[in-house]
């Protein structure tokens, strides 16, 4: 997967995860991850601004909570699949929220 440390506060990185593209943030101690292929168009979230626990998708601006993957703003209609992230023995794991 990859390192805690390769994470740094305030960053933000894509990573492949059992062949899906995940975006990992890093803020205030704690990791987020969502998706990173926007659900309007397929934008890569990964290179999207983040501002107030949201990113917004770079190439029409769709806005999604980092927690959950809610959509915020649109023009996208549908959530981001949202995971679970926890660090283990140095490592970022990511699983299905529930």
């Amino acid at each position: 997967m990859l390192a805690e440390g390769e994470l740094a506060e305030g960053e933000q990185r894509a990573v492949k995860v059992r062949g899906v593209s995940v975006l990992l943030h890093r803020s205030g101690g704690m990791i987020q991850s969502i998706d990173a292929v926007c659900s309007h168009m397929g934008g890569p979230l990964e290179e999207g601004k983040i501002e107030n626990g949201c990113v917004r998708c770079p190439w029409h601006g769709s806005t999604f909570k980092l927690t959950d993957g809610t959509v915020v703003r649109g023009p996208a209609t549908r959530p981001q699949p949202a995971y679970e992230a926890r660090t283990s023995e140095g490592q970022i794991q990511i699983g299905r929220a529930a």
